[in-house]
Parts: structure tokens; C-alpha cells; sequence
């Protein structure tokens, strides 16, 4: 690039007291909301980030390394990505009457230098180095590769390895005074690539490596004559894997996965007695009541003796007496114990003070259980009547064998 001092020098004492004004505005940081996560390294009306896959990376640390005179370094982290291809941008916020040179380094080594004027219509746009010229009409572009370590202790001293883990973009105040044709554009070659002694640098995971060769539009042969006018702002990115930037405590470390809460296991629905319709309740509790107080007024007829053997009888039965005979057999009187029902008529008057829920429930089961125990008693009595039936002697009519005597007949009565 060309380089022009009569700018500056010709520069008016009123003109210098405006930009001493200008300096002092853009010495203080720009005030931004606090975020969660940053994205862009910004001062004063630059700002500068880095993409990968078409996403600006987080930054971590961010933080001003100096403020001294009219430089300024600015220094952040970002979390490299191994074989993922970056790109680096930057932006003008605000404008004024001066234009800006932009230089772009990565690993200590010159990728592009550009000059934006302050006239072009695209002068607030975000400007994108993908990466580098190595000849006039070709490029390749910049890709995050494994760091490549060595013993040999020639390369201990090499200086050019102090700078991998950076990329630098550094923006310059700068006058644009003229052009010039150059039949050599500035080109910068294929970028070395160097390796790292494994005693000179650790914690190193990754540096720069390229993509392949890309045609590209070739250089304009025109460049520009400028004048500086001392005000630059460097802005560096450090990089490391994001595993290593969150042992270094700069990343957040993910979250751990809680294991899922293990669902209640299903339990069936406890199945409860469908309540007895109130006239049904009243018309099973008046029958329980009668057939109750049947069994306490009404005694049972004891059981006659049994008749004499039919063997000594001399007349047969008529069928009168045989029914009024029958009529009189009856079975072993049977002794009314204490019925459940009644039990459940004590149980509800001893659980007056329960809830009307739980009353309403035992009177159903009271009527309930009066319907069964009156149909077992039921069922008792003609169990009853025909063990009777079957234990009644039969009676068989048989005849008189009458033996006669011949007079004279001589009778052994031995």
C-alpha cells in the first residue's frame, strides 16, 4: 500500500483541535445492554465477529488489554471448531470525514489489507474476509485445523509460532489523498504453516490451516495513496476448543441431563357400591322388618312323639287318620341364633356420629343383607320339610296268618 505524509502535514491547527475532540468521544466504550450470551467485540463505532456457518460464535472474556494513547486492544475467546471454515467480519457504526484501513491477521500472518472510503454507498455494510490471496486471481479460504506439535528443537525458537491462537483485525483512521496504478498488486503467498515444539506452547488445540485453492475475481491494479492519522483499534480473538475453554473456567459447562422422573405406576380405581334407589332402600328395609318380626312372634310347633311300630297295630289306617297323622310330623324345632341383620342394626346405632356418607352406606348394606338372610330362612325351612318327609316310618297293612287245630290233633309245644 501506498503511503502519503502531505495530507497530514498539511493539516490546519483548527482541524487537529476537532479530531482531539472525536479522539477523547471514541476513547470510551460503547455502553451496551448486558447480554447472556456476547457475539461481537466492539469499541467506539467499530465492531468485529466471527462466522461459522453462517452464525456469529459466542465470545467469551471480552474485556480492553490497553487504552493507551490512540491505540486500542480489545481481547475476547471464541470456541474453535476442528475442519470447520470461518469467516471474519467487521462494521462501521458511525461516520465521520475520514476513511478507515482494515488488516486482517491470522496465526501472526498477513491474510488482507483494505482501504473503505467513507463516500461509498456500502460504507455502513459489514465487510467479509473469507481468506486469503496467494496470487492474483486465486485464494483459499481459512479453516480451524489440528494443531500440529514437533520435538525438533529448531523449532523452539521460531517466532512465528508466538502468535498461533490469534486472529487480529486491526482498523486504522486513515485520509485517502490519491491513486496509483501498480502493475503487482499486493499479494501475500501461500501462508506457512508452521508447527508448534511441544515445550513452547500448551493448551493449544487448534490453528489455522486453509481450504483449497478457489478462483477468484482479480485485483483491481488501482491503489490508494493515504495519509494516517494515528487513531487504531486492534481487535484479537483468541481460540481454543470449547472443552478447553470451559476447564479454563471462561465457557459455561453444559448443564448435566436430569433423568427423567419415573411416572406413577396406574392404579386401578377402588370400585364403590352403587347406591340403592330410596323407595328400593325403603321397600327392602319394611320387608327385613316383617319377615324379622315373623321369626320372633311366630314359635315353632314341637315335634310329636313318634306312633307306635306299625307291626303291632291289628286295624289298617284310613286316609283320614294318615293326613291328620302327617299333619302332626313336624321337624326338630330349630333355634333362632342371632341373625347378621340384627348385628348390622347395632352397628348402626353405635356409628350415629360417622360421617352421612358412611350411614348411608351400612343401611344399604343392612337391607341388603336382611333380603339374603330372609331367603336363607326361606330356603332352611323347606330343607326342613322334606328331611321330615323322608324320615316318616311307611306304613304297609298286612294280614293276621290264623292257624286252625284238628280235634285230637296232639300240639308240641317245644
Amino acid at each position: 500500500m501506498g503511503s502519503g505524509h502531505s495530507r497530514s502535514v498539511q493539516s490546519s491547527s483548527r482541524r487537529r483541535n476537532k479530531l482531539d475532540r472525536r479522539r477523547k468521544a471514541a476513547n470510551t466504550p460503547t455502553t451496551t445492554p448486558k447480554a447472556k450470551v456476547r457475539k461481537v467485540l466492539s469499541y467506539g463505532e467499530f465492531k468485529v465477529w466471527i462466522d461459522v456457518d453462517g452464525q456469529k460464535l459466542p465470545i467469551y472474556g471480552a474485556k480492553c488489554d490497553s487504552n493507551k494513547g490512540l491505540e486500542v486492544v480489545m481481547s475476547c475467546w471464541i470456541a474453535s471448531v476442528e475442519a470447520k471454515e470461518f469467516s471474519i467480519s467487521f462494521q462501521r457504526t458511525q461516520f465521520d470525514d475520514y476513511d478507515f484501513k482494515a488488516t486482517v491477521t491470522v496465526d501472526g500472518h498477513i491474510a488482507c489489507e483494505s482501504i473503505y472510503r467513507n463516500v461509498e454507498e456500502d460504507a455502513d455494510e459489514p465487510q467479509t474476509v473469507w481468506g486469503t490471496r496467494i496470487s492474483r486471481t486465486e485464494e483459499r479460504s481459512f479453516v480451524f485445523g489440528k494443531v500440529e506439535y514437533t520435538n525438533d528443537d529448531a523449532e523452539l525458537d521460531d517466532p512465528s509460532i508466538q502468535d498461533i491462537g490469534k486472529i487480529e483485525v486491526i482498523l486504522e483512521k486513515i485520509d485517502v489523498t490519491g491513486t496509483k496504478r501498480t502493475k503487482e498488486p499486493d499479494v501475500y503467498g501461500e501462508p506457512n504453516i508452521g508447527k508448534v515444539h511441544e515445550r513452547a506452547k500448551k493448551g493449544l488445540d487448534h490453528q489455522i490451516k486453509y481450504g483449497p485453492i478457489e478462483v477468484c475475481e482479480p485485483l483491481d491494479d488501482e491503489i490508494y495513496l493515504f495519509a494516517k492519522w494515528g487513531d487504531k483499534t486492534i481487535f484479537t480473538f483468541k481460540y481454543r476448543s470449547l472443552a478447553t475453554l470451559q476447564a479454563m473456567g471462561l465457557a459455561p459447562k453444559p448443564k448435566p441431563i436430569e433423568p427423567p422422573t419415573p411416572a406413577a405406576p396406574e392404579t386401578a380405581p377402588i370400585p364403590t357400591p352403587s347406591p340403592t334407589p330410596e323407595p328400593m332402600q325403603e321397600q327392602l328395609f319394611q320387608e327385613s322388618q316383617a319377615q324379622t318380626q315373623d321369626d320372633v312372634t311366630t314359635p315353632e310347633p314341637a315335634v310329636d312323639s313318634l306312633p307306635e311300630p306299625e307291626s303291632r297295630r291289628t286295624t289298617a289306617m284310613t286316609p283320614a287318620s294318615a293326613k291328620k297323622e302327617h299333619s302332626v310330623k313336624r321337624g326338630p324345632t330349630v333355634k333362632r341364633e342371632h341373625s347378621a341383620s340384627e348385628d348390622l342394626e347395632d352397628t348402626k346405632m353405635e356409628s350415629d356420629s360417622e360421617d352421612e356418607e358412611i350411614k348411608e352406606m351400612l343401611a344399604t348394606a343392612h337391607k341388603l343383607l336382611a333380603k339374603v338372610e330372609s331367603k336363607r330362612r326361606k330356603r332352611r325351612a323347606e330343607k326342613e320339610k322334606v328331611k321330615d318327609a323322608s324320615r316318616a316310618p311307611k306304613r304297609v297293612k298286612t294280614e293276621l296268618k290264623m292257624r286252625h287245630f284238628v280235634p285230637g290233633e296232639i300240639i308240641d309245644l317245644t
